[in-house]
């Protein structure tokens, strides 16, 4: 007789990021002193901000896969630029157990000390609107991010093949105007994006750079959600967090 086991699946944690304000901003290393010659000219170097990434492709065989699927919107018709509150399911569905960044706060990251570069993972949630009628274009907007580092364990939330997070937020629908005259009508999907990333001060003359390396586990997406969107009438205000 061959037996069989069920493999159940269970929501793990719930996120509400739909009042959070996230705290990112990172502190660098102040800037040397000027440097003066004999005859009083002074030099000062500036801060310096520097970004590298490094990319790849989603590996044959990979293990591991995340589904995103968009549960559901606040409504279905909008006004360009309006805020819109949602709905996330963030699933395991691979074979082995992912590591999940689960804070909106990158700045609660940092060592106390400045000068240290440390090491954290982000986890994106991109929203991807499709206009039928504008021949496949998409407009990309960055729903939220979440961090998370080993050294701060409760920033990470480890999901097990099956189980799956919640989360809500509000995002801006920031769609150029100009293109929905009458109002456009929208297919909406949501899309993971994973990346390790590194902090380095620059000890010696002050800024930060950041080394970013993308991660490519298999990515899913679940059903699409219409929704409308509508150029904003002369004299329409947005209400605050609507």
């Amino acid at each position: 007789m061959l037996a069989t086991t069920a493999v159940m699946g269970q929501e793990v944690a719930y996120l509400d990021l739909v009042d959070v304000k996230p705290r990112t901003e990172l502190r660098s290393p102040p800037l040397p002193p000027p440097v003066c010659n004999q005859d009083g000219i002074c030099s000062a170097s500036g801060n310096s901000v520097g970004i590298s990434i490094s990319c790849g492709a989603e590996g044959l065989g990979e293990p591991r896969a995340i589904k995103t699927t968009l549960i559901s919107l606040d409504r279905f018709a909008y006004a360009a630029d309006d805020a819109a509150e949602m709905e996330i399911k963030i699933e395991n569905v691979g074979r082995v157990d992912m590591t999940i960044p689960w804070s909106p706060h990158l700045s609660e990251l940092q060592p106390v000390d400045e000068k240290q570069r440390f090491h954290y993972l982000s986890f994106a949630v991109i929203l991807e609107l499709a206009n039928p009628a504008d021949k496949g274009h998409k407009e990309i907007i960055e729903a939220a991010k979440l961090y998370g580092a080993a050294e701060k364990p409760a920033t990470l939330t480890i999901l097990k093949p099956g189980e799956w997070l919640r989360l809500r937020l509000r995002v801006k629908l920031a769609v150029p105007s100009g293109k929905l005259k009458e109002g456009s009508d929208y297919w909406a999907i949501v899309v993971p994006e994973f990346r390790s990333e590194t902090f380095i001060p620059n000890v010696k003359d002050g800024g930060y750079s950041t080394a970013i390396a993308n991660d490519y586990p298999r990515r899913l997406s679940g059903p699409d959600l219409a929704l409308r969107i509508s150029e904003k009438s002369e004299g329409q205000v947005e209400v605050a967090g609507k």
